[in-house]
């Protein structure tokens, strides 16, 4: 009974595998930092290919405390406590956006 419980959970895992390897790998974005001489400055990345363009607010952090985030210039509801909170809610909303521009790509 437990072999055959492992042999099915081995299968299950390798075909988990094989479809996390089909996914498509999707580049980290770049950031610029701010730079210093700005009274308010922003962390920025953007993609050109796929119109994508996060910014990092961060002399809104410095008055409220959590750093805002804005994609495409629509402001994310959420608000975030650090910086690198902001970038991976940026970076995952980046990786969706490329994937179901793939699927549909794939469809037409």
């Amino acid at each position: 009974e437990h072999e055959r419980m492992f042999a099915k959970m081995t299968r299950e895992h390798i075909a988990q595998a094989a479809i996390a390897a089909m996914r498509p790998a999707v580049r980290e974005l770049k950031w610029s930092e701010p730079h210093p001489s700005h009274s308010y400055p922003n962390w920025y990345a953007f993609d050109l290919n796929v119109h994508f363009e996060a910014r990092i607010d961060t002399g809104k952090a410095a008055k409220f405390g959590k750093f805002p985030l804005s994609i495409n210039t629509h402001t994310v509801d959420e608000k975030f406590d650090t910086v690198d909170a902001a970038k991976a809610y940026a970076q995952s909303d980046y990786e969706r956006r490329i994937l179901a521009a793939l699927r549909q790509a794939g469809e037409g």
